[in-house]
């Protein structure tokens, strides 16, 4: 019988594996919607005042409270991602994100536009916060840094793209600024995929005394070669 390596630093002395991957693409992509979400309004509101008649003030306000929420957010989910967990807290934030998104786009009137960009700017606040300390949290030491910079970049990919989305559909006239804020709404598949894919953070679990289920973690990700002892780490 082959003997298994012992683990005692979480992911550092683990390969890259099949799961980090996953994650990996998870984060990459919500941090393109993240992006995305950030400059849509830049293109939308000319096309928001000549569709409700909005003046210069209000598209002002809707935008200051878009930078609340962000700015409320930062704490709320800063101190639910310590007291929740890093998964959860991140899968609250994307569906809160994602589904702001929707609701913008089915607003009937300017005053649920707003209050839902305000709860789309908590959602991205959240994913902003907790999606980079997961993702260090998860990722083994060999190319952390490397690796988190990759998936920084291609989520800066959502503000190209979110310019050429908007340079097609908003031309259209009418009802298709609707349309921009139902692509974003896309992005609730990646709260599907997470939940099943995501693992809790060993380290948090650890810092909550729950050592067992954060080995348990550690071992399903690096494989059947390793076995975790994260004892020390209490």
């Amino acid at each position: 019988m082959t003997e298994r390596k012992v683990i005692s630093n979480f992911f550092d002395e683990v390969p890259l594996t099949k799961t980090h991957l996953k994650l990996i693409v998870i984060i990459a992509i919500a941090m393109v919607f993240e992006q995305a979400d950030n400059y849509n309004f830049s293109f939308i509101a000319p096309v928001l005042r000549e569709y409700w008649g909005l003046s210069i003030q209000q598209i002002g306000f809707i935008n200051s409270l878009f930078a609340l929420g962000m700015l409320i957010g930062t704490f709320i989910f800063g101190l639910c991602s310590d007291l929740l967990g890093r998964k959860k807290t991140l899968l609250i934030t994307a569906f809160i994100f994602f589904a702001g998104s929707l609701l913008n786009g089915l607003a009937p009137n300017v005053e649920i536009f707003t209050v839902m960009r305000f709860l789309t700017g908590l959602g991205i606040s959240g994913v902003l916060i907790v999606a980079p300390s997961y993702m260090m949290e998860m990722l083994p030491s060999k190319g952390r840094g490397r690796i988190f910079g990759i998936a920084t970049t291609v989520g800066f990919l959502g503000i190209p793209a979110i310019a050429f989305l908007c340079n097609i559909i908003l031309p259209l006239g009418g009802e298709h600024w609707r349309l921009v804020y139902a692509l974003g709404a896309a992005g609730l598949l990646i709260v599907l995929f997470g939940a099943a894919w995501l693992k809790e953070s060993p380290r948090w679990l650890v810092l909550h005394g729950r050592i067992k289920e954060a080995e348990a973690i550690v071992e399903e990700i690096a494989g059947p070669g390793y076995q975790a002892d994260l004892s020390h780490t209490v």
